[in-house]
């Protein structure tokens, strides 16, 4: 009888506990699944099964995204982010011509169009950071000896612009310069060069001097605007990537910026290497990067700005500034500028009164990182050891 409710008090006790444990983790779990997770379609034209999962409508290839870092959100909940994506793309097709020499016609070979199968690069793990603009001309899938020759279309009209994106998806783009399309194939290089007929043979001759817009038509409405330069070459030319969500790709696909300015940049290429323990990777120092230089806009008053970076003495493009402060150090009336860099001397930049700054470090005693501020401030104090009231310089 002990025995019995003994065992009957031990299953009440099991059930209340495996009913408690419940019960904790189902917060738990809600808050691991995004309360508005973000499915459906999406900008660049694919479709979201889940926060990690989605698949390419134009191909149907499925993609996973996982993030790696993330900027704080700024107006609209928009910022820029990396990720590691997975593609299960696995093959690239290519459209080659050649002369069938076993089904002759009136003694002819036959011209035969056929789809190449060819191993793709797009697939499987890779960082989501890049986009590549593809030019692909139609002219090299004929073999010389039986390459179209003027006036046939196909030699005036044999460019066409794609655009890999990071998870594998590619895009085709169509010009917007009042050209004619053949097939898809445009006269007009991204660079602003034109496909025309000299008299003895095409050859490609300068047209457009200024951008070159692309877009796409298969309704994700991206828009590509190719900067123009002075070189015969397309591929060094600047170009910009723009969403309909606000975010644009900029840097030859290196840089995604949102709506709010936040941005990451980061390319295979130019990854550093740093290491804690001598084994593992790790986050590096700010020491191991380039700085950037702090941007000072003034309003002209007719609701636009001015960047007089340069004018005003604040250019320095070794700059790793985290924060500024305004305060009148001198007393003079008008306000002075001090910054607080990263790794980096922190800097007074005094108003001249003439809308221009000079900066100093060795007028105060700023110090790098200091330890009250956790490393991203600075202790100011003037010569006279007088301590300083933002915006009044009043002794303490």
């Amino acid at each position: 009888m002990t025995r019995a409710l003994l065992h009957s008090r031990h299953s009440k006790l099991t059930a209340l506990l495996v009913t408690t444990i419940i019960i904790l983790l189902l917060p738990l779990l809600a808050w691991g699944q995004d309360s508005t997770p973000n499915r459906g379609f999406q900008p660049g034209g694919s479709f979201a099964l889940s926060d990690i999962e989605t698949v390419d409508t134009s191909s149907g290839n499925v993609m996973l995204n996982l993030a790696l870092g993330k900027l704080s959100p700024g107006r609209g909940g928009m910022s820029g982010q990396l990720n590691l994506h997975y593609n299960t793309k696995l093959y690239d097709s290519r459209t080659e011509y050649y002369e069938d020499w076993d089904h002759m016609v009136f003694g002819q070979p036959q011209i035969i169009i056929r789809n190449v199968l060819m191993t793709s690069d797009q697939g499987g793990w890779h960082y989501g950071s890049g986009y590549q603009i593809q030019l692909i001309d139609r002219m090299y899938q004929f073999p010389p000896e039986i390459a179209p020759q003027y006036p046939d279309q196909a030699t005036i009209y044999h460019y066409k612009v794609k655009v890999a994106f990071p998870d594998g998806s590619v895009r085709e783009f169509f010009p917007r310069v009042g050209s004619t399309i053949d097939q898809g194939y445009s006269d007009i290089r991204p660079d602003g060069y034109q496909s025309r007929y000299n008299g003895a043979y095409v050859s490609d001759v300068p047209y457009f001097t200024n951008n070159v817009t692309y877009y796409t038509f298969d309704g994700s409405y991206i828009r590509l605007d190719v900067q123009h330069d002075s070189d015969a070459n397309w591929w060094n030319n600047p170009w910009t990537l723009y969403f309909p969500d606000g975010t644009k790709v900029t840097n030859f696909g290196t840089r995604i910026t949102d709506r709010n300015g936040n941005y990451v940049e980061w390319s295979a290429d130019k990854d550093l290497y740093c290491t804690l323990n001598g084994k593992t990777k790790s986050y590096c120092t700010p020491e191991s990067y380039k700085g950037q230089s702090p941007a000072l806009y003034r309003n002209r008053g007719d609701g636009t700005f001015e960047n007089v970076t340069k004018a005003a003495g604040l250019l320095d493009p070794a700059n790793k500034m985290l924060g500024v402060a305004l305060l009148d150090y001198d007393s003079d009336g008008w306000l002075d500028l001090f910054a607080a860099n990263d790794t980096q001397p922190n800097r007074l930049y005094r108003n001249k009164t003439d809308g221009t700054f000079t900066g100093s470090t060795n007028l105060i005693g700023a110090t790098i990182g200091s330890v009250e501020s956790g490393g991203t401030g600075a202790a100011v104090t003037r010569r006279r050891t007088r301590a300083l009231r933002a915006g009044t310089g009043a002794p303490g």
